[in-house]
Protein backbone atom coordinates (compact mmCIF):
# COMPACT_ATOMS: atom_id res chain seq x y z
CA UNK A 1 0.00 0.00 0.00
CA UNK A 2 1.40 3.32 -0.97
CA UNK A 3 1.34 5.99 1.96
CA UNK A 4 0.11 9.26 1.50
CA UNK A 5 0.85 12.30 3.68
CA UNK A 6 -1.68 15.28 3.79
CA UNK A 7 -0.90 18.15 5.29
CA UNK A 8 -3.69 19.92 7.14
CA UNK A 9 -3.18 23.11 8.20
CA UNK A 10 -4.70 23.23 11.31
CA UNK A 11 -4.75 26.91 12.96
CA UNK A 12 -3.83 30.44 11.79
CA UNK A 13 -2.04 32.78 14.12
CA UNK A 14 -1.45 36.33 13.37
CA UNK A 15 1.16 39.20 14.72
CA UNK A 16 0.44 42.71 14.48
CA UNK A 17 3.35 45.00 15.86
CA UNK A 18 4.81 48.13 15.20
CA UNK A 19 6.60 50.83 16.85
CA UNK A 20 4.95 54.18 18.57
CA UNK A 21 4.59 57.39 16.28
CA UNK A 22 6.76 60.32 17.53
CA UNK A 23 4.81 63.77 19.02
CA UNK A 24 3.77 66.06 16.52
CA UNK A 25 3.12 69.04 16.50
CA UNK A 26 0.40 71.67 14.90
CA UNK A 27 0.93 75.52 15.27
CA UNK A 28 -1.59 78.34 14.57
CA UNK A 29 -1.14 81.04 12.52
CA UNK A 30 -0.51 83.95 15.04
CA UNK A 31 -2.88 86.42 15.40
CA UNK A 32 -2.53 90.26 16.33
CA UNK A 33 -4.39 92.21 19.02
CA UNK A 34 -4.74 95.99 19.37
CA UNK A 35 -6.39 97.81 22.40
CA UNK A 36 -6.94 101.42 22.99
CA UNK A 37 -8.14 102.35 25.96
CA UNK A 38 -8.22 106.65 25.51
CA UNK A 39 -10.71 108.22 27.62
CA UNK A 40 -11.33 111.98 28.80
CA UNK A 41 -12.67 111.24 32.02
CA UNK A 42 -10.41 109.43 34.57
CA UNK A 43 -11.04 105.96 33.44
CA UNK A 44 -11.08 104.45 30.39
CA UNK A 45 -11.40 100.30 29.13
CA UNK A 46 -10.93 98.21 26.48
CA UNK A 47 -11.09 94.51 25.23
CA UNK A 48 -10.48 92.23 22.51
CA UNK A 49 -11.66 88.45 22.22
CA UNK A 50 -9.29 85.87 19.53
CA UNK A 51 -10.56 82.93 18.42
CA UNK A 52 -8.42 79.78 17.91
CA UNK A 53 -9.25 76.48 16.30
CA UNK A 54 -9.81 73.67 18.58
CA UNK A 55 -8.03 70.59 18.13
CA UNK A 56 -8.95 67.79 15.85
CA UNK A 57 -9.47 64.76 17.68
CA UNK A 58 -9.15 62.90 14.58
CA UNK A 59 -5.41 63.35 14.02
CA UNK A 60 -4.49 61.60 17.34
CA UNK A 61 -4.70 62.21 20.98
CA UNK A 62 -3.39 65.60 22.66
CA UNK A 63 -1.05 65.87 25.11
CA UNK A 64 -0.07 69.51 25.24
CA UNK A 65 -1.29 73.09 24.67
CA UNK A 66 1.50 76.06 24.27
CA UNK A 67 0.05 79.48 24.99
CA UNK A 68 2.30 81.93 23.93
CA UNK A 69 2.22 86.05 23.79
CA UNK A 70 5.42 88.08 21.86
CA UNK A 71 5.85 91.38 20.22
CA UNK A 72 3.85 92.65 23.40
CA UNK A 73 4.03 96.75 24.06
CA UNK A 74 2.35 98.61 26.99
CA UNK A 75 2.32 102.21 26.79
CA UNK A 76 0.28 104.41 29.12
CA UNK A 77 0.16 108.71 28.71
CA UNK A 78 -1.76 111.59 29.92
CA UNK A 79 -2.49 114.60 28.96
CA UNK A 80 -3.32 117.86 31.30
CA UNK A 81 -3.58 121.25 32.25
CA UNK A 82 -4.80 123.92 34.20
CA UNK A 83 -6.89 127.54 34.57
CA UNK A 84 -7.95 130.05 36.65
CA UNK A 85 -4.95 130.54 39.11
CA UNK A 86 -2.03 132.94 38.89
CA UNK A 87 0.36 131.83 36.69
CA UNK A 88 3.49 129.45 37.86
CA UNK A 89 1.80 129.29 41.18
CA UNK A 90 -0.13 126.02 40.87
CA UNK A 91 1.20 122.48 39.06
CA UNK A 92 -1.17 119.93 37.93
CA UNK A 93 0.14 116.41 38.07
CA UNK A 94 -2.01 113.49 36.06
CA UNK A 95 -0.69 109.50 36.85
CA UNK A 96 -2.10 107.19 34.73
CA UNK A 97 -2.13 103.93 35.97
CA UNK A 98 -2.27 100.53 32.85
CA UNK A 99 -3.12 97.46 33.14
CA UNK A 100 -3.17 94.81 31.41
CA UNK A 101 -4.36 91.07 31.36
CA UNK A 102 -5.65 87.96 29.12
CA UNK A 103 -7.27 84.95 30.27
CA UNK A 104 -7.56 81.34 27.76
CA UNK A 105 -9.45 78.12 28.97
CA UNK A 106 -7.92 76.35 32.36
CA UNK A 107 -4.91 78.48 32.09
CA UNK A 108 -5.64 79.87 35.57
CA UNK A 109 -3.70 82.37 36.83
CA UNK A 110 -0.60 80.94 34.42
CA UNK A 111 -0.72 84.67 32.44
CA UNK A 112 1.35 88.17 34.45
CA UNK A 113 -0.73 91.10 34.86
CA UNK A 114 1.16 93.76 32.96
CA UNK A 115 1.16 97.12 35.03
CA UNK A 116 2.87 100.89 34.17
CA UNK A 117 2.30 104.42 35.17
CA UNK A 118 3.03 107.40 33.32
CA UNK A 119 3.19 110.78 35.11
CA UNK A 120 2.40 114.22 33.57
CA UNK A 121 2.58 117.55 35.13
CA UNK A 122 2.08 121.00 34.20
CA UNK A 123 2.16 124.17 35.46
CA UNK A 124 2.16 126.96 32.89
CA UNK A 125 -0.45 129.39 33.92
CA UNK A 126 -1.99 130.09 30.23
CA UNK A 127 -3.35 126.12 31.02
CA UNK A 128 -1.20 124.24 28.18
CA UNK A 129 -0.86 120.56 28.35
CA UNK A 130 1.77 118.65 28.91
CA UNK A 131 2.20 114.54 27.69
CA UNK A 132 4.22 111.98 29.51
CA UNK A 133 4.44 108.20 28.66
CA UNK A 134 6.60 105.25 29.71
CA UNK A 135 6.89 101.77 27.91
CA UNK A 136 6.71 98.36 29.70
CA UNK A 137 9.73 96.32 28.87
CA UNK A 138 8.87 93.31 31.07
CA UNK A 139 7.39 90.08 29.75
CA UNK A 140 8.09 90.54 25.91
CA UNK A 141 8.12 87.15 25.84
CA UNK A 142 5.47 85.07 27.96
CA UNK A 143 4.38 81.21 27.49
CA UNK A 144 2.67 78.74 29.45
CA UNK A 145 2.21 75.07 28.61
CA UNK A 146 -1.09 72.74 29.80
CA UNK A 147 -1.11 69.42 30.01
CA UNK A 148 -3.37 66.29 31.37
CA UNK A 149 -7.19 67.25 31.67
CA UNK A 150 -6.31 70.88 31.18
CA UNK A 151 -6.14 70.28 27.77
CA UNK A 152 -9.40 69.09 27.30
CA UNK A 153 -11.22 72.41 26.55
CA UNK A 154 -8.57 72.91 23.06
CA UNK A 155 -10.21 69.58 21.88
CA UNK A 156 -13.47 70.01 19.44
CA UNK A 157 -14.49 71.23 15.62
CA UNK A 158 -14.99 74.72 17.10
CA UNK A 159 -12.87 77.23 18.57
CA UNK A 160 -11.44 78.54 21.84
CA UNK A 161 -11.06 82.07 22.63
CA UNK A 162 -8.46 84.12 24.21
CA UNK A 163 -9.67 87.08 25.62
CA UNK A 164 -7.45 90.29 26.73
CA UNK A 165 -8.23 93.13 28.51
CA UNK A 166 -6.86 96.88 28.90
CA UNK A 167 -8.03 99.53 31.94
CA UNK A 168 -6.30 102.82 32.33
CA UNK A 169 -6.94 105.03 35.37
CA UNK A 170 -6.09 108.37 35.84
CA UNK A 171 -5.61 110.32 39.10
CA UNK A 172 -5.42 113.97 39.34
CA UNK A 173 -3.92 116.17 42.15
CA UNK A 174 -2.25 119.93 42.44
CA UNK A 175 0.00 121.67 44.20
CA UNK A 176 0.05 125.26 45.05
CA UNK A 177 -3.32 128.12 44.69
CA UNK A 178 -6.02 126.31 43.92
CA UNK A 179 -7.06 125.66 40.03
CA UNK A 180 -9.08 124.25 37.66
CA UNK A 181 -8.63 120.95 35.35
CA UNK A 182 -9.27 121.23 31.68
CA UNK A 183 -7.98 119.36 28.74
CA UNK A 184 -7.49 115.97 30.75
CA UNK A 185 -7.01 112.72 29.24
CA UNK A 186 -5.29 110.00 29.43
CA UNK A 187 -4.39 106.92 27.46
CA UNK A 188 -3.44 103.20 27.55
CA UNK A 189 -2.25 101.16 24.12
CA UNK A 190 -1.35 97.73 24.34
CA UNK A 191 -0.44 95.78 21.42
CA UNK A 192 0.93 92.18 20.93
CA UNK A 193 0.52 88.75 19.33
CA UNK A 194 -0.44 85.36 20.39
CA UNK A 195 0.09 82.39 18.87
CA UNK A 196 -1.42 78.76 19.78
CA UNK A 197 0.62 75.39 19.40
CA UNK A 198 -0.71 71.72 19.71
CA UNK A 199 1.78 68.68 20.92
CA UNK A 200 0.06 65.54 20.35
CA UNK A 201 0.00 61.83 19.54
CA UNK A 202 -0.87 60.75 16.07
CA UNK A 203 -3.45 58.12 15.29
CA UNK A 204 -1.82 54.84 14.30
CA UNK A 205 -3.16 52.91 11.45
CA UNK A 206 -3.68 48.97 11.19
CA UNK A 207 -0.72 47.98 8.82
CA UNK A 208 -2.24 47.53 5.39
CA UNK A 209 -4.22 44.36 3.91
CA UNK A 210 -7.58 43.31 5.12
CA UNK A 211 -8.42 40.94 7.71
CA UNK A 212 -10.46 38.12 6.91
CA UNK A 213 -14.11 38.34 8.65
CA UNK A 214 -14.56 34.67 11.11
CA UNK A 215 -17.59 33.55 8.26
CA UNK A 216 -14.73 33.78 5.52
CA UNK A 217 -12.26 31.43 8.21
CA UNK A 218 -14.73 29.08 8.62
CA UNK A 219 -15.16 28.28 4.80
CA UNK A 220 -12.35 28.00 4.07
CA UNK A 221 -11.55 25.34 7.29
CA UNK A 222 -14.82 23.29 5.69
CA UNK A 223 -13.31 23.54 2.30
CA UNK A 224 -9.78 22.29 3.82
CA UNK A 225 -11.79 19.41 5.74
CA UNK A 226 -13.43 18.55 2.16
CA UNK A 227 -10.33 17.94 0.76
CA UNK A 228 -8.95 15.82 3.64
CA UNK A 229 -11.88 14.03 3.34
CA UNK A 230 -11.82 13.10 -0.56
CA UNK A 231 -7.81 12.40 -0.09
CA UNK A 232 -8.77 9.50 2.42
CA UNK A 233 -11.39 7.60 0.15
CA UNK A 234 -8.90 7.93 -2.69
CA UNK A 235 -6.26 6.49 -0.19
CA UNK A 236 -8.80 3.46 0.32
CA UNK A 237 -9.63 2.93 -3.25
CA UNK A 238 -6.16 2.00 -4.08
CA UNK A 239 -5.21 -0.63 -1.28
Amino acid sequence: MESHKIALLAGVSMLVGGTAAEAAVITLPSQNFSLDAFSTSTIGNDSEQLDFAQFDANLGTLTKVTLSLDLSTLIGEGSTGGSNFPENSTTFRLDVDVTASFTAPNAGDSFPVLELTAQCTANDGNGNSCAGSNEASSNPLFFTELTAGDVLAYVGAGTVAVNFSLQALGVQSQTGSPGEFNESSIDGDWNGRFTVTYTYDPRVEEPGGDVPEPATLGLVGLGALALGAAARRRAREMT
